[in-house]
């Protein structure tokens, strides 16, 4: 199961699964928001697996959204929306 949501950093940033993409959050830090400002191709949403992680921690894994479209029907993903 996917989660459409805003992105937040556990880390300094994170990628998609699939095709790499960029995952930054803005409100980390002000070089994270230039970074953001600056490169329209960084993410600031994106879909979170939910118990993706190694311990099965949600917002572990990252994928953009035109991955999730590519791949859902493959994977047989849910899609929920959230309100972060």
């Amino acid at each position: 199961m996917l989660a459409r949501k805003t992105y937040r950093a556990p880390s300094d940033h994170d990628h998609c699964e699939f095709c790499w993409a960029k995952f930054v959050d803005p409100a980390r830090s002000e070089a994270h928001a230039r970074m953001v400002r600056d490169d329209p191709e960084i993410l600031t949403e994106g879909f979170a697996v939910i118990g993706g992680g190694p311990n099965g921690e949600n917002d572990y894994r990252w994928i953009c959204k035109e991955c999730a479209d590519d791949f859902r029907e493959h994977f047989e993903w849910r899609i929920i929306e959230t309100t972060d």
